[in-house]
């Protein structure tokens, strides 16, 4: 689909009556460059409900220097906001009740901008969900300019590389949504090991945050995560931690529990080296 041509809306087969799902990518990301991982989004999407999926890709714009393309995240938000409003105005698209918003790592801000961008036109996102949004050019900054609970009504959160070996990671250190989990405690995923592809192995922990969430759509593992108030060393204590029959939540996918409230939660949990990633 392409925003202002109602030909390409016609031909995708889009139904406004249903839920839709927008998947936005990070830095140096496109849709040609990881098309395993675009399928397994589509795939989880479409296998679970009949739904409309749309991959948001902004790949000129994620090719710049990376302050560049940090400023950009704006420009794509307001795109993908204004879309999403020619949607509701042509198809009846339930902004406030129907429409997902996902972001990976820069694209986490990005979907920010969309729910900032909506809101002035008197709408709110039902939910984003940030992929380990990006933490440099972000940390300490204001809510305006970054992913914050007031972008949606229900802001979910998945931190998977806020350390690595040299340092800060490319995800945020910080907890931004209603509710952030941290699995593994947010840095050195297990599974990740140096290989003959560096730049799959430098950028695994970061993509582990989709490969997650992806996998929580239609697994029967719940992913089940503790409220607890720091990883290391209070996790491993499991008196320090807020009794799963209590008030455990479900990484990923559904997370989001009506009969809950939406107070802010740090959620700790593990999970296998390899798919499936969920520990029963």
């Amino acid at each position: 689909m392409y925003p202002n041509d109602d030909q390409s809306l016609k031909n995708s087969g889009f139904d406004g009556s249903k839920k839709t799902v927008f998947f936005i990518h990070g830095y140096m990301e496109s849709s040609e460059k990881r098309p395993d991982e675009v399928a397994s989004i589509f795939n989880a999407f479409l296998t679970y409900d009949d739904m409309n999926v749309v991959y948001v890709d902004w790949k000129h714009g994620a090719r710049y220097v990376y302050p560049q393309s940090v400023a950009d995240t704006r420009v794509v938000g307001a795109q993908v906001g204004h879309f999403i409003e020619q949607l509701h105005k042509t198809t009846q698209l339930d902004i406030n009740n129907d429409v997902h918003v996902i972001g990976f790592s820069l694209g986490a801000h990005a979907a920010g901008y969309v729910g900032d961008w909506v809101k002035k036109k008197g709408f709110k996102l039902a939910r984003i969900s940030g992929l380990d949004p990006a933490g440099p050019y972000y940390y300490n900054l204001s809510p305006a300019v970054r992913l914050d609970t007031s972008d949606a009504s229900y802001v979910d959160v998945i931190h998977t590389d806020m350390m690595t070996m040299a340092g800060q990671g490319p995800g945020i250190n910080q907890d931004i949504g209603h509710v952030d989990f941290w699995p593994n405690g947010g840095q050195f995923q297990p599974g990740c090991v140096v290989n003959e592809d560096l730049l799959r192995w430098a950028t695994c922990g970061h993509h582990r945050s989709i490969s997650y969430f992806m996998e929580s759509v239609n697994s029967k593992c719940s992913f089940a995560a503790k409220e607890c108030k720091s990883w290391d060393p209070i996790f491993k204590k499991a008196k320090s931690c807020v009794a799963c029959n209590d008030n455990c939540r479900r990484m990923g996918y559904h997370s989001r529990d009506p009969t809950r409230t939406t107070k802010p939660g740090r959620y700790y949990l593990t999970t296998n080296n390899d798919s499936p990633f969920c520990k029963k």
